[in-house]
């Protein structure tokens, strides 16, 4: 299948498109050209009153690794490094399109370990690296908990100037499966284990496991909206509102989850229940009630 200028779809093309189509999405165009703009993003979507321009990237290869940055040092790893990379390409892409709401897309259907499914990475991509202040005067208290910060590196942030940039950039947004049956297995295993009152035997876990049905929900494809909090035009929070879909954004001074949806809060309702101890805590908690 091609786009509108003959480009062959890409794999987090027809992610999107299949989940635009499942949370009812119908007004969209892949790849269409707007009068006057030398650049054409991946899709407008017309939404109320707006068109809304979205850039879907994918990933491919080793992009986790990082070139020594002298002769003897080892490689590295930066998790921040791919998305930033993705950051730039969208900010050339919407350079033309400051008068639109635009987002970049992120997907990973070739399975190559990028994170984009943690909200520090996400947010740290767009606002700095996440470092920790840390009071070591005097008068300090020295029960006081480190504060966290961003320190660099940030794709919104200008920190030579002290300036926000790249403010086109509405939001940047994670597209992925939830994997659903595996939560729902992970539920079913701790209540068991529950009621047992002990660890399962593994015939005890595998007859747990077989309660939860086979669905066409065993991985809901889902979206994380990440606000750029310096955006000039803000992407609208009635956009993006599925039922395992989430968004955060700036809130009394804080980046904080302002959005859920009411099948992942009332499943992760259920998860807060299960015993997430690793076995070395559970040995060290029972050490302590002996």
């Amino acid at each position: 299948m091609a786009s509108q200028l003959g480009n062959p779809i890409t794999a987090s093309e027809q992610l999107f498109e299949t989940y635009l189509i499942a949370n009812g999405y119908t007004d969209w165009t892949h790849e269409h050209r707007t009068l006057g703009k030398p650049t054409t993003p991946d899709y407008r979507i017309r939404f109320g009153d707006a068109d809304l321009y979205f850039e879907v990237k994918e990933f491919e290869g080793d992009c986790l690794v990082q070139e020594p940055t002298r002769a003897g040092e080892g490689r590295g790893y930066d998790p921040h490094r791919p998305l930033r990379e993705k950051v730039n390409q969208a900010a050339r892409q919407f350079k033309r399109y400051k008068e639109f709401p635009c987002a970049l897309v992120l997907s990973d259907p070739n399975a190559t370990c990028v994170d984009i499914d943690t909200p520090e990475i996400a947010i740290g991509t767009m606002l700095g690296n996440i470092g920790f202040v840390i009071p070591f005067a005097e008068s300090a208290d020295p029960d006081a908990a480190p504060t966290q910060v961003f320190v660099s590196g940030g794709k919104m942030v200008n920190y030579k100037h002290g300036t926000a940039q790249n403010t086109t950039i509405s939001s940047v947004i994670s597209l992925m499966p939830y994997p659903l049956r595996r939560k729902r297995m992970q539920i079913a295993l701790d209540k068991r284990a529950r009621e047992a009152g002990r660890k399962l035997t593994y015939e005890e876990s595998w007859a747990a496991a077989k309660t939860v049905p086979t669905t066409d929900e065993d991985a809901v494809l889902r979206v994380v909206v990440y606000e750029n909090p310096y955006a000039r035009i803000p992407l609208s929070r009635d956009l993006f509102r599925g039922a395992f879909d989430e968004r955060w954004g700036a809130e009394g001074g804080l980046i904080r989850r302002v959005f859920v949806g009411d099948r992942l809060a009332a499943l992760e309702t259920e998860l807060a229940r299960c015993d997430r101890r690793s076995p070395v805590q559970r040995l060290m908690d029972r050490q302590r009630k002996e």
